[in-house]
């Protein structure tokens, strides 16, 4: 029992260490690509401003699929 608890605890634990590094990853690279981010967000909501976009509630409005 004290095993099997000692193991589990051991695979949480490297699952949370994974995580962890993951999401600094992931800030890493939002931080390093920043500006580019923050374009590509500025035309998308420019693209819904002037009606180029549609959501995908839209397109399944439109299609008839809800």
């Amino acid at each position: 029992m004290v095993k099997r608890l000692f193991s589990l605890v051991s695979a949480f634990r490297a699952l949370l260490d994974s995580h962890r590094v993951t999401e600094a990853e992931l800030d890493q690279l939002e931080a390093l690509h920043f500006e580019e981010l923050k374009q590509q967000k500025e035309r998308s909501e420019r693209g819904f401003r002037e009606g180029k976009f549609v959501t995908l509630e839209e397109v399944k409005r439109r299609s008839g699929l809800k």
